[in-house]
């Protein structure tokens, strides 16, 4: 049996793409921790193998200054074979 993969990138076709990853980063703007659970959240027709920006959103220090800021980050997909 083999599997090749060339590592190019491709869409997922599907709108919500759940899955258990959480995004921990601090803020640039306030220094606040941040993070985002894609087990509950989602990505939506995202590309894998190309890395793409992320939107984040930031309450701010103690909720008073909400704020949106991006990371980049790249899905990726693998196949394994596992038994024949």
């Amino acid at each position: 049996m083999k599997l090749s993969n060339g590592g190019e990138p491709f869409e997922v076709d599907v709108k919500r793409f759940y899955f258990p990853t959480t995004l921990e980063a601090k803020c640039p703007t306030c220094g606040t921790e941040v993070k985002r659970e894609f087990s509950d959240d989602y990505l939506s027709y995202p590309t894998a193998n190309k890395p793409f920006d992320l939107n984040v959103y930031c309450a701010g220090p103690e909720g008073k200054d909400d704020h949106n800021f991006t990371v980049k980050v790249m899905l990726r997909v693998a196949l394994e074979a596992v038994a024949v």
